[in-house]
């Protein structure tokens, strides 16, 4: 199909445009792959497709996936049109990945909901490292910079901030007296993102909106708010910040994605209910 898709329709501006999706490696790969075994055997092998993906990151040249139901993260390879997979065993093994985040050299680092941690592999996706211990958090998503790693943590309504050399705790988010306000604290943190700046934004489902913190941990503003209408949330969760420090929102209740400025103003969206793109 070679039709282009644009978001506004004609007659109004273009501002985005469609440009592919996959949900197996044969579409990812756009047809049967052939290896050698194809070859000696006549056999395929077996495809892969996804079951429940969630959280997806983006780095050297890759897509990562979490799959909650595969109890994996599949890994699409840009360059090689190939699918990888990130099934550790033993000590690395992984239970319910629900998000994850990519370093600059390819450490991926998955918070998996099943094990109560953070489970971190290497660009090879070789088993390296947990953090924290069982039973002492509930992880919904893992985010980074040069310096530090921030833990979005369900179970304790907050972020844990952690230094990325030592992995000693430097603070949380509310930072503390902040939890009592229903301005500044956070109900139920489900993804993040982080912009240029360094400020950090949290996606509170529960609470309909987008909190924004900077570098220090203090709060910065709200974005969104309760509705179903343009700048309103009905259940927001996943989110992105891009180079402009534009932030993209997903709505899971009404299916449409938000795009707002760096001060909170919303410039446009696309997608509608019951729309599969």
């Amino acid at each position: 199909d070679k039709t282009e898709y644009f978001f506004p329709p004609p007659p109004d501006k273009p501002r985005l445009q469609f440009l592919t999706s996959f949900s197996s490696e044969k579409e990812f790969h756009g047809g049967e792959e052939k290896n050698l075994m194809t070859y000696l055997t006549g056999a395929r092998p077996p495809q892969k497709d996804f079951s429940k993906p969630y959280g997806v990151a983006a780095g050297n040249k890759k897509i990562y996936i979490c799959d909650t139901e595969l109890g994996a993260v599949i890994v699409a390879d840009l360059q090689a049109k190939h699918f990888g997979v990130i099934d550790a065993q033993g000590e690395g093994a992984l239970k319910m990945p629900l998000n994850l985040t990519v370093d600059s050299d390819g450490a991926c680092y998955v918070a998996d909901a099943g094990r109560e941690q953070v489970v971190v592999f290497d660009k090879n996706g070789n088993y390296l490292s947990t953090i924290g211990r069982q039973g002492e958090m509930k992880p919904r998503e893992g985010a980074g910079n040069k310096d530090r790693i921030y833990i979005a943590d369900l179970q304790k309504h907050s972020v844990h901030v952690l230094d990325k050399a030592t992995r000693i705790a430097l603070f949380d988010i509310p930072r503390p007296g902040d939890e009592t306000n229903k301005t500044l604290d956070l109900f139920t943190p489900t993804n993040l993102g982080l912009d240029t700046k360094g400020n950090l934004y949290v996606s509170d489902t529960g609470a309909f909106r987008v909190q924004v913190y900077d570098i220090k941990g203090n709060f910065v503003r709200s974005v969104g708010e309760m509705g179903d209408g343009l700048g309103q949330f009905a259940r927001v969760k996943g989110i992105a910040v891009d180079r402009q420090n534009r932030l993209y929102a997903a709505d899971a209740m009404s299916q449409v994605i938000q795009v707002f400025d760096d001060e909170g103003k919303l410039l446009t969206w696309f997608g509608e209910p019951g729309s599969d793109n």
